[in-house]
């Protein structure tokens, strides 16, 4: 057994390995294979590890450790239905996205619906009859797996897709008119495709360039080999230097691919005592923008005389009354919210 059946038996389970490739119509050996073939290797034992339900990391473990016998870098999105990934060989990129077309939809056991019988429930629905909307609805559900089809290469759970898709036909089934000649599916198809494009559109990541990208796995590359030659982390400028580009250029880039994160991620949970992502962030702009209130106050302060002063401070910093500070200072409580007045008066013309 070689060394790359038992590294991929050790990550996970047996697979079925062969070490030619048929590439070309020769007989060429797997690990001297063009990189599009490679890549493809790397994500056909990703989409098949997934399909048999194994885990994320298990399955990005794989792919990373198939890659690496192969003499190439991988990296990979794991979703639950799908995977984009991208490999690298020191020069050249390729990228591609593979997807589990299965809604989890038993399509055996969707009903089928008849011409007539689309009619007959048609007029049972326009007297508002329920029963028979359902199974309008149900009876059409196989015109949305159908187009989901067009969406395989998205990266979104493909149930999320499904029920979207059905959010579509219920508004066509909620909206057609059956006097104007046209069949349903004829007018259902724009409307289920233009809900499942809004909903992608919506939620899409942000796109980052092919060159952008490229610069980043030239970078992870560089890192690894510079790691196994010398065995230690190599500096920003290093890599840069290595691959020709600014050090900022490789900053933005490897921040540029990675995977968004929700301020609600937990990063520390124990015991019930759950510490999110937001929890650790500190919200500058607003200790700045009271660093600068507090020296605008300070100095407005400082232009009223002392008796005002010390009223303002009696006032609102200590939260005594005007009948209180009337007592304290020997003057009447009148007196203290002239004083009082004139004071906010001369800080609010002051802090304008």
């Amino acid at each position: 057994m070689n060394k790359m059946q038992q590294l991929i038996r050790k990550n996970h389970m047996d697979i079925s390995w062969h070490e030619y490739t048929d590439e070309d119509g020769a007989n060429v050996p797997v690990t001297q294979a063009s990189l599009t073939e490679k890549a493809s290797i790397t994500g056909r034992v990703g989409i098949m590890l997934l399909s048999c339900g194994t885990g994320a990391w298990r399955v990005r473990s794989s792919m990373n450790t198939l890659a690496e016998i192969m003499g190439i870098t991988c990296t990979a999105d794991i979703g639950l239905m799908s995977i984009e990934y991208t490999c690298f060989d020191g020069q050249d990129g390729f990228s591609q996205s593979l997807c589990l077309t299965n809604t989890g939809v038993n399509t055996s056991k969707l009903p089928l619906l008849t011409e007539d019988e689309k009619k007959e429930l048609f007029k049972e629905i326009k007297k508002g009859n329920e029963v028979a909307r359902e199974k309008y609805i149900r009876g059409n559900l196989r015109l949305v797996l159908s187009i989901l089809q067009r969406f395989s290469n998205s990266n979104e759970n493909v149930d999320d897709l499904f029920q979207i898709g059905c959010i579509g036909l219920i508004k066509a089934v909620d909206n057609f008119d059956d006097t104007l000649n046209v069949k349903f599916s004829t007018y259902a198809v724009p409307m289920i495709s233009g809900e499942l494009k809004r909903y992608l559109r919506d939620n899409a990541a942000i796109r980052v360039s092919r060159s952008i990208k490229d610069i980043a796995y030239k970078a992870i590359y560089c890192k690894e080999n510079i790691i196994k030659t010398t065995h230690r982390e190599p500096t920003v400028v290093e890599v840069a230097k290595e691959i020709g580009v600014e050090p900022e250029d490789v900053v933005y880039a490897l921040d540029a691919i990675q995977s968004p994160v929700s301020l609600y991620d937990p990063v520390y949970d124990q015991g019930g005592d759950t510490l999110y992502v937001m929890d650790q962030i500190s919200d500058k702009k607003n200790k700045e923008e009271k660093w600068v209130e507090n020296i605008v106050l300070n100095e407005a302060l400082k232009g009223l005389s002392e008796r005002e002063r010390k009223i303002i401070d009696m006032r609102f910093f200590n939260g005594k009354t005007q009948m209180e500070i009337a007592d304290e200072i020997g003057i009447s409580q009148a007196q203290v919210s002239r004083l009082e007045k004139n004071a906010l008066k001369a800080m609010k013309k002051y802090m304008e």
